[in-house]
């Protein structure tokens, strides 16, 4: 017999891995306020019908990864109790969210954004669906704002006025007055 060097083997994820629990608001939300810069949060396979609240995210260079927009469904089914967004990003730079499908009601009267971009730049959202978003499907406003929606699917989602899928808006007047209209 020859000895032979024993390999290690890695069983558990990158540290820079965090895994949402379930789907609902409050465990993501916790996975996201435990991250920091250049960590992916992992969100299980499964659907949330009632989600309930928003997920706010102000890490730079956060990615939250869904299973696949065919796995990972989040939203509500009826009546979003004054809910305006799944998730709402605020004054990051690298944000990524990428697998997940994110649906609203559609209702026509309350405006359903299913993911808020707010005042963040290079920012990618890719390989998601968006359904039945009562306003649009992802919502980028303020300046600066810059990214990339790629490889999207957008259903059902209209708001009059306002548009489908995806809504890129306005300034605010001390930007308008500083010559940088968004």
């Amino acid at each position: 017999l020859i000895a032979q060097p024993i390999r290690q083997v890695k069983t558990s994820a990158p540290s820079n891995y965090i895994f949402a629990q379930s789907l609902s608001r409050q465990d993501i939300q916790s996975a996201v306020n435990s991250a920091l810069p250049g960590n992916t949060i992992i969100l299980p396979p499964g659907s949330n019908t009632t989600f309930s609240g928003t997920v706010t995210i102000t890490t730079d260079n956060l990615h939250i990864r869904g299973q696949g927009s065919d796995s990972t469904h989040i939203g509500w089914n009826s009546g979003s109790n004054g809910q305006d967004a799944v998730f709402e990003v605020r004054n990051t730079t690298g944000f990524e969210l990428s697998g997940v499908h994110l649906f609203g009601t559609n209702s026509q009267i309350q405006r359903e954004w299913l993911v808020k971009m707010r005042y963040s730049t290079n920012f990618r959202i890719h390989h998601c669906t968006f359904e039945r978003s009562g306003a649009a499907g992802v919502d980028c406003w303020g300046y600066p704002m810059n990214g990339c929606i790629d490889n999207c699917t957008f259903l059902d989602g209209y708001f009059p006025g306002h548009g489908y899928g995806v809504y890129v808006a306005h300034a605010t007047q001390e930007e308008w007055e500083n010559g940088h209209a968004g």
